[in-house]
């Protein structure tokens, strides 16, 4: 893999690495029509003013079965770099869901990161790194891989983003498997 400070936007033949803005995607895919077995983005989605054409393009550029790994903040402050990036954008569990699922991926795991004392040290302007470890980890992942609130029961929660790996269904596995 490509060290991320490395990662100039282009096609690493070698590495079998793609580093690109989502919004040009298509123009560093490699020849291939087959698109990528896996597509990492962190932290990203919180910055587009467009999050569901951008996950609608990672859905293309995917391979059938192919994986997306996705983060995106819930309780975290607001931060833009004039002239860089903006920040428009915080979703619940529930939000990151729906979204990943309208553009026509499977969820296979959902998670909350982080607790109530991480979270409300980020809105109050402290990094994780002021925090203790132990305190920082004391119920930091929530589980929401079930995939109705009817499963999960009543109850509030205050984190700081959610993780999901989902992945672009294989369409000719699932009829394989409906079959069986």
């Amino acid at each position: 893999s490509i060290e991320f400070g490395d990662c100039a936007e282009g096609w690493y033949p070698a590495k079998q690495t793609v580093c690109a803005d989502v919004a040009r995607l298509s123009k560093v895919m490699p020849t291939n029509d087959e698109g990528f077995d896996v597509i990492v983005c962190t932290q990203v989605l919180e910055h587009l003013p467009d999050p569901p054409a951008a996950l609608r393009e990672m859905w293309r550029a995917l391979a059938p079965g192919g994986q997306l790994i996705l983060t995106v903040p819930f309780m975290e402050q607001y931060h833009q770099a004039r002239g860089q990036f903006r920040d428009y954008w915080r979703w619940t569990h529930v939000g990151a869901r729906q979204m990943v699922e309208a553009a026509g991926f499977r969820v296979d795991r959902l998670e909350t990161a982080g607790s109530s004392l991480t979270a409300t040290a980020a809105m109050l302007g402290f990094g994780t790194d002021d925090l203790h470890a132990g305190e920082m980890l004391e119920g930091s992942v929530g589980d929401y891989s079930a995939t109705s609130d009817e499963d999960w029961g009543v109850h509030a929660s205050q984190y700081q983003g959610v993780h999901v790996l989902a992945s672009r269904p294989d369409a000719d596995l699932e009829q394989a498997t409906n079959k069986v």
